[in-house]
């Protein structure tokens, strides 16, 4: 946070994609549920809003995911509520031309904001190829 003197204190990340909004999960911070013995992980829907907050302190990096690929190639916006999803929170599935609007918000005043365009996102070896781009509203239903 160049410039920035004191510590923001709790601070989220707001992120929008097409019609949606959430807000990332920290790495930091534990997975919405509960691990169960017999049954391993079950989402809270409760716990989600506990992954939006972080305090920050100057100085320091933090690393917050923002997309995740599934197993059968699909990307999506990678927030508390993917872990519960379709059942609860909002459609986290996206394309490389879409576009993920990343709001950095936090105590004092504390604003960064970027447009990021999913595909720039996505470069690497460790991605391999990306899934086929199109425009049409019902490839994301």
């Amino acid at each position: 946070m160049p410039g920035w003197s004191h510590d923001p204190g709790a601070c989220r990340i707001r992120l929008a994609w097409r019609d949606e909004v959430s807000f990332a999960k920290w790495e930091e911070v534990a997975e919405p549920g509960l691990y169960l013995p017999g049954v391993g992980f079950e989402f809270q829907a409760s716990l989600v809003p506990s992954t939006f907050y972080l305090p920050l302190t100057v100085g320091v990096e933090y690393s917050v995911p923002l997309l995740a690929e599934r197993p059968d190639g699909e990307l999506w916006v990678f927030s508390g509520w993917a872990y519960g999803w379709p059942q609860f929170g909002r459609d986290p599935r996206v394309r490389a031309d879409d576009l993920l609007e990343v709001d950095l918000q936090g105590g004092g005043g504390l604003r960064w904001r970027r447009h990021i365009l999913i595909g720039t996102i996505l470069h690497g070896p460790q991605v391999g190829p990306l899934p086929p781009v199109s425009k049409e509203p019902e490839d994301y239903r």
